[in-house]
């Protein structure tokens, strides 16, 4: 349930809002205030798209992931281009323009994402595994063994590692390598 206190706090930014339309403090602390709040995802985005360009980080990914929420992956990828020109180092952010960029259908922009968020944080598990889940359903068994190896460098010897290593040798045809892992 909400507060009166929380309805009439939020006629009083929206008013303001109708007032200064361009001010994107006053944006921020209404979609904030509307995240608060499950299934306000449409709201959120009519609240700070307008005003996208003058965004930092963190109300960035707030809009990104109304955009994901709502299945509209082109747009979160659009948001999540401008978040990484602000923090172009940050793995996380990576990961999620990969994400991102997987459920716009753009698998060849997901790898590269992927591989950026690896390079930026040798240990981002969820990484190296979203590269082998897309080389896995494309087929592409060379590159899931690259990535495999990676993963056993970076994170030990793990016997589901050796596991899928020795299923995709035995699958090319490399049966002394696929009887060594």
């Amino acid at each position: 349930w909400v507060s009166l206190g929380a309805i009439a706090e939020s006629s009083r930014l929206e008013a303001k809002i109708a007032e200064d339309p361009t001010n994107p403090k006053l944006r921020i602390q209404r979609a904030e205030e509307l995240g608060r709040t499950k299934g306000q995802e449409r709201l959120v985005v009519e609240t700070l798209n307008p005003v996208a360009d003058e965004l930092k980080v963190e109300s960035l990914l707030q809009l990104a992931t109304a955009y994901r929420t709502l299945k509209e992956f082109k747009d979160e990828v659009r948001i999540l281009h401008k978040a990484l020109d602000q923090a172009p180092n940050s793995h996380e952010l990576h990961f999620k323009m990969g994400r991102a960029e997987l459920n716009a259908e753009t698998p060849v922009a997901a790898v590269t994402s992927f591989r950026k968020a690896i390079s930026l944080r040798k240990d981002h598990r969820d990484s190296y595994e979203a590269l082998l889940s897309i080389f896995a359903k494309s087929g592409e068994n060379y590159e899931s063994r690259n990535v495999l190896k990676d993963m056993l460098k970076q994170f030990g010897k793990q016997p589901a590692f050796f596991s899928h290593l020795c299923r995709l040798d035995s699958l090319d045809g490399y049966l002394d390598a696929a009887i060594e892992n």
